[in-house]
Formats: structure tokens, sequence, C-alpha cells
């Protein structure tokens, strides 16, 4: 084979259309890939959020209407409404009963979602809910 046939062939491959939309694909894939783990991750980090607001919400409002008396029931109350890929040793649960009752949950990001691939500002993701406690309705009082 000689300079000028490989010449040629080197032409045809510059001038290829093929050539040309794969090196454009190769070019795009690492952005659009990005774009789409990083939708996923902020999806995910979103829905952790969401369900730790409501369970905090839901357990806030039984201990205001004194379905749950203790912290401990609280915890456990709150723990079985959060995102299941999260390790139960990382929630940060916080209750309070007294005349009023409240309950701070907090999660690191990292943990909040399912994928760590794109990094955020935000250290713990905490959400805090609190109310006042219902009297009793024949007594009065409280719990």
């Amino acid at each position: 084979m000689n300079n000028r046939d490989r010449l040629k062939g080197i032409r045809e491959l510059l001038a290829s259309r093929r050539a040309a939309s794969a090196a454009e694909f190769a070019l795009v894939l690492p952005l659009l890939l990005t774009l789409i783990l990083g939708t996923l991750q902020v999806g995910a980090m979103m829905y952790s959020y969401n369900l730790m607001a409501s369970s905090a919400r839901d357990t806030v409002q039984a201990m205001a209407v004194c379905t749950i008396t203790t912290i401990a029931d609280a915890k456990t109350q709150a723990l079985k409404s959060l995102p299941p890929w999260v390790p139960k040793a990382h929630w940060v649960i916080t209750p309070a009963i007294g005349t009023d009752v409240s309950m701070q949950i907090s999660v690191p990001v990292t943990d909040a979602a399912i994928l760590s691939y794109v990094p955020f500002t935000l250290t713990n993701l905490t959400t805090f809910v609190t109310m006042r406690k219902e009297p009793l309705a024949f007594g009065g009082g409280s719990c």
C-alpha cells in the first residue's frame, strides 16, 4: 500500500458522515449522562425530603393528640415512613414533648440521594415540625 492509497483512505474517513456523527456523540455523551444522573439525584433527594416532612408531621400530630406519649415511641413511628435506602443509624430524629410537641429529622445529603455522583454544597437535609398539644377531650389537662 503506497502513500497515495493511505491518504485516500484518510480523506474518505474524514469526509464520512458516520465518523462525524460518532465524534459529535462522543462529545455530547458526558454532558448528557451528567444531566441525567444529576436529575435522578436531585429527584431522590426531593423524594427523601418529602418523606421526612410527612413522617415528622404525622408523628407530631400523633404526639399532639396523645396517641404517642413517649420519645422512644415517637422515634420508632417516625422511622417507619422514612426512605428505605438510608440506613436507620444515619437518621437523627429529635422529638420533644412539652406544652408543645415538636420533631426535627435530619440526614446527610449523601445518604438521602441514591446516587452520590454530583457534589452538593448542602451537608444535611433537615425538617422541623411543631404543633400545640391538644387538651384531652373530656377531662382537659394533658396526656
